[in-house]
């Protein structure tokens, strides 16, 4: 599963040593790649980072919702 791989990705990014470049050489050979291509671009890394779903938020009409659970 991904989790583990988006919430390691989330604690790296927090140190704010790693730089979007650096971030995916470190998690494409963990496994966090489109099961499409197996590949990983630094622009889905981004993606990731600024999509409030994965750190519990939702994004409803242009507004960020906090998650409540």
């Amino acid at each position: 599963t991904v989790g583990p791989l988006i919430t390691q990705l989330f604690k790296l990014y927090k140190t704010g040593t790693y730089t979007l470049e650096s971030l995916t050489k470190k998690m494409k050979p963990l496994g966090l790649a489109s099961p499409r291509t197996n590949n990983l671009h630094e622009s889905s890394i981004n993606a990731i980072l600024n999509n409030p779903i994965y750190y519990g938020d939702m994004r409803i009409k242009g507004e960020v919702i906090k998650g409540n659970h």
